[in-house]
């Protein structure tokens, strides 16, 4: 008596269930050329590719509080030696100095410093405006004169430069038999499971709707 409450059973329910998986019809399911097409047209904004660019770049950074005096004049003079700076290595590489290595020995942006000035590839709107204009006045394998940003002043170098497209329809149309394979498996399962629920309702008897 003292210690009914270790005893208690719980409340315990016995149940029946269906279960229809839409990824075991998708085999079974193969759209309609104009199908394809249709999803293609509507869904067109999902196969834009952006503007990739491919660069380097050789960073000299604005460094006011190695300066003294007020705030304006450090900031003049920063300005002032970061471009000379800048300036000078662009000479360097006029001169047919290695890229690489002068972003290596005297690149402030020390991640990309370390791969030789290298910022791999990236889309369109990665950069800060000022840099994107002057990749988009280079050609591939050009040399940008110094070109101030928030960060400083960047040489830039574009090694290549993919311009935006739309993805053609051959070259997506089998990510788009998978989206539509699943999207027909989900309606053809809602169908499916319908029309069990609706026997076992008449029948009372879900274990045959479900053979069925």
């Amino acid at each position: 008596q003292a210690n009914k409450p270790k005893f208690e059973i719980s409340s315990q329910i016995r149940v029946q269930y269906v279960k229809v998986e839409p990824k075991n019809f998708q085999s079974q399911i193969e759209p309609r050329e104009e199908d394809i097409e249709d999803y293609y047209q509507t869904k067109i904004a999902n196969f834009h590719v952006k503007k990739k660019y491919k660069a380097s770049h050789i960073l000299t950074s604005l460094k006011p509080l190695d300066i003294e005096g007020d705030a304006t004049e450090k900031q003049k003079q920063a300005d002032e030696k970061a471009k000379q700076k800048s300036t000078e290595l662009l000479e360097r590489l006029n001169k047919g100095a290695d890229f690489s290595e002068v972003a290596k020995k005297h690149s402030d942006d020390s991640s990309s410093g370390a791969n030789g000035g290298s910022l791999g590839e990236f889309p369109e709107g990665t950069m800060v405006s000022a840099f994107e204009k002057a990749l988009d006045k280079l050609k591939p394998g050009e040399i940008s004169k110094p070109v101030l940003s928030p960060f400083g002043y960047h040489i830039i170098k574009l090694e290549n430069r993919t311009e935006k497209r739309i993805k053609p329809l051959s070259e997506v149309k089998d990510q788009i038999i998978k989206s539509l394979k699943e999207i027909k498996a989900r309606q053809r399962v809602k169908r499916i499971i319908k029309r069990i629920h609706q026997a076992a309702q008449q029948d009372e008897n879900l274990s045959k709707a479900a053979e069925n």
